[in-house]
């Protein structure tokens, strides 16, 4: 991420600095089930971190043409393997996409049908939501049909940064 152009995780970084140290342990293009299997442990096991941001892969598992009933599993097995390193978990929604709302190959899944599923899962396991799902539905918070612009990233650190200040 360009030093011009900061992602929420830089923002919470910067104002969290010199009393916690915030790792970027995400990757791009990567469905769930990929991260838990090939990359958790490396990425954040490793870290024993104290508080767990979890960022769904929703748009990569939507891709992939599982339903949202599979994508539910794998959240409970992200949320899982969370807990078995700390209680102290935020689960964000995801934004929007301004686009069409089908994939091929999975014509009858919403992208809204996955987004339901990160409140299912958030509620049935007593995880605080930072909700941003709502809070980006204008164009102008997106630089293209998927992915957030600066506008929209504040929009992200600011709703995890409220439920941020609760926990530390």
């Amino acid at each position: 991420m360009r030093a011009d152009y900061p992602s929420f995780v830089s923002l919470i970084s910067n104002w969290l600095s010199g009393k916690y140290r915030v790792i970027n342990s995400g990757i791009g293009s990567c469905p769930t089930f990929k991260y838990l299997d090939e990359y958790w442990d490396g990425y954040v096991v490793s870290y024993d971190p104290e508080i767990i941001v979890i960022q769904p892969h929703t748009i990569n598992d939507w891709l992939t043409g599982e339903g949202p009933d599979i994508y539910r599993n794998h959240l409970e097995r992200y949320i899982g393997a969370a807990l078995k390193i700390t209680e102290k978990i935020i689960l964000t929604t995801v934004s929007p996409v301004l686009g069409e709302q089908t994939v091929p190959g999975n014509p009858g899944a919403l992208y809204a049908d996955y987004i339901d599923q990160i409140y299912i899962v958030g509620k049935s396991r007593g995880i605080k939501i930072a909700d941003v799902y709502p809070k980006l539905s204008d164009p102008s918070y997106f630089s293209d049909i998927w992915h957030v612009n600066i506008k929209g990233h504040k929009i992200y650190a600011d709703t995890i940064m409220e439920i941020l200040k609760e926990m530390i």
